[in-house]
């Protein structure tokens, strides 16, 4: 299983990746656990969809997007 890490999201917003979403925490920090392969990563904040990124994981990587640059 390998995981990717949202940072500096609004916090609340939402992060999503097929079915399974979670909330960024109060620092904007949010964690998902994934299988390996490719994936669309969406951020929203409220219904507003604010990022999109595929991504692809493998070998129980961890990668992590910085969503301020």
């Amino acid at each position: 299983m390998s995981s990717v890490e949202v940072r500096d999201a609004p916090a609340g917003a939402t992060v999503q990746v097929g079915d399974t979403a979670v909330r960024a925490d109060d620092k904007g920090r949010a964690q998902l656990a994934l299988a390996d392969g490719w994936h669309d990563l969406y951020v929203f904040s409220g219904q507003k969809q604010i990022h999109h990124q595929r991504i692809f994981l493998q070998d129980g990587s961890r990668k992590v997007i910085d969503l301020i640059p």
